[in-house]
């Protein structure tokens, strides 16, 4: 998966850290080199002329990354890219690179405010996805339950409680496709955070159940159920939950994500029904930004009831 950065240091923070870094290399180009005289050694000229080049450098960073920040400021990203660009291939290692990488990905942030109502207004209106690691995805109800249930065999089912001031997110869902052993993606719960943007996760990767069998034998293996084997059957129909906090639910509006690349897996088991894995599942960071979120997901967003 795209690595997810961190969100970094708010621009404000970021302008009064350039003000400092500008007085540093002042203070760096004005300190008194040692005179190389009669009595002056071969390694004090060396380390004067270091220092010279060291302080040249270190102003010339300092100058091209606060004319970035102008440019920045200006809605210029492109030019202010290629400047940065030089200041982290000429000070590899240091704090002017780092700072130079900042403002990279200021600069993604601001891009990603600009473009993000419009991707946000696509995930309202998807619920079925046609390619997702060769399977298409329609999605069905979603809700927030004390008590979810899965497996329904007829005459009974299982299902699990959530512990106390907590609930489950469940989304149901069916995967159709011709591969007989088909990649799953993680299924993850997210809400979207007050300034829209970026998404808070919710919870663990959603666990996969089959919503369905034949009958309870089945469920033990000892019958076959066509119904969820991709081998004999198109569509397999699932449900996922995850438990959650009552407080982390701030809103009716959950955003359920499938991850694009290949998590869950199919694992077959002796004399019983398989189950899929959600052990290569990664946990991934609370926070997400807009752009990371649709980079490494498909996103349908969901107005879920109230937990009953």
């Amino acid at each position: 998966m795209t690595r997810e950065r961190p969100f970094s240091t708010p621009f404000v923070v970021r302008a009064a850290s350039l003000a400092l870094l500008v007085a540093a290399t002042g203070a760096c180009k004005k300190k008194p080199s040692p005179t190389v005289g009669t009595n002056a050694t071969p390694s004090t000229a060396v380390s004067s002329t270091v220092d010279s080049a060291d302080a040249a450098r270190r102003e010339k960073a300092a100058a091209s990354i606060q004319k970035a920040q102008a440019l920045i400021n200006a809605g210029k990203y492109d030019e202010a890219r290629k400047l940065l660009a030089v200041v982290i291939d000429e000070n590899g290692g240091t704090k002017e690179a780092f700072t130079a990488e900042d403002q990279l990905k200021d600069i993604e942030t601001l891009e990603e405010a600009k473009t993000a109502p419009e991707t946000i207004k696509k995930m309202k209106a998807t619920r079925a996805f046609e390619d997702i690691l060769g399977t298409k995805i329609g999605v069905g109800s979603v809700s927030t339950t004390r008590r979810w249930v899965y497996g329904n065999f007829g005459t009974g089912s299982f299902s699990k409680d959530a512990a106390q001031e907590a609930t489950y997110v469940v989304v149901e869902f069916d995967v159709m496709t011709t591969a007989p052993d088909p990649q799953l993606p993680c299924v993850h719960a997210f809400l979207r955070a007050p300034d829209g943007l970026r998404f808070m996760r919710l919870g663990k990767p959603l666990a996969i159940e089959f919503r369905r069998w034949d009958s309870y034998g089945s469920t033990l293996g000892n019958y076959d159920d066509n119904g969820n084997d991709f081998a004999k059957s198109e569509t397999v129909k699932f449900t996922a939950g995850t438990e959650v906090t009552l407080k982390s639910l701030s809103t009716k509006v959950l955003y359920i994500g499938f991850s694009k690349r290949p998590h869950v897996q199919r694992v077959e088991r002796d004399n019983r029904p398989p189950i899929y894995s959600l052990a290569s599942c990664p946990q991934g960071p609370k926070e997400i930004s807009v752009g990371d979120l649709t980079r490494d997901y498909e996103i349908a967003e969901i107005r879920a009831p109230r937990p009953n």
